[in-house]
């Protein structure tokens, strides 16, 4: 009789121990598995950060392109007026472009622009070179990324 207690005793651990090695088995898969989902989050994060990142910096580029373009429009403006013999339009216009470069590559093109002060004349050339001048500037030193520069056609120059 005792040795049938004692079997059953044996059993009772063996089953008992079992059940704990079995449950910490299953504790420690669905561990690792949620250990794998959260490294899986943490890469999409780290992934989904980089992408922000770049995007930021797009943003940031387009719009130096955009501020670019848009003193370029208020250099043409500036020419309309003058020939208008709108002196004081044409100023703003130019004062207008100087601002948008006052920041990035430009600054020294916007500085030059600042310098300039359109007068009434009766001989406009002068001051309408002057003003030619620094578009031209401009435009040597913009270069637009392949998506936004306008198609050639074929058989033209660039």
């Amino acid at each position: 009789m005792e040795k049938d207690k004692s079997g059953k005793a044996m059993r009772a651990t063996i089953l008992v121990v079992g059940t704990l090695i079995a449950l910490a088995m299953a504790y420690g898969s669905g561990l690792g598995q949620g250990n794998r989902a959260a490294r899986k989050a943490r890469d999409a994060r780290d992934a989904a950060e980089v992408k922000l990142s770049m995007a930021r910096t797009e943003v940031s580029a387009r719009d130096a392109i955009l501020r670019q373009l848009e003193a370029r429009r208020q250099m043409h403006l500036a020419l309309l007026a003058l020939d208008d013999r709108n002196f004081g339009i044409a100023q703003q216009h130019l004062s207008g472009a100087a601002n948008l470069l006052s920041t990035g590559a430009n600054a020294s093109l916007a500085g030059q622009i600042k310098a300039v002060s359109i007068v009434a004349a009766g001989d406009m050339g002068q001051q309408r070179q002057q003003i030619l001048d620094f578009t031209r500037q401009l435009d040597s030193s913009l270069t637009l990324p392949p998506d936004l520069a306008a198609p050639v056609a074929p058989g033209t120059a660039p």
